[in-house]
């Protein structure tokens, strides 16, 4: 049981010094998509708000005349 808890030791050690290292660049990456893909969304949700808005003005000037 003693040589079990030892490897077990050696092998999460050896795991958690190079993940513990590159952790920075781990996070850099998705927080980078995670904005980007934001403001795609954000672009597309306005570009649609913006062409149902010039509709509903059309609609009104077609109502007034």
């Amino acid at each position: 049981m003693t040589v079990a808890v030892v490897l077990f030791i050696e092998s999460t050690m050896g795991v958690a010094g190079p993940t513990e290292s590159s952790l920075i660049p781990s996070l850099i990456v998705p927080l980078f998509s995670g904005f980007v893909g934001g403001l795609i969304v954000m672009l597309i949700q306005d570009h649609l708000k913006n062409k149902e808005e010039e509709r509903n003005r059309l609609q009104e000037l077609k109502r007034l005349v």
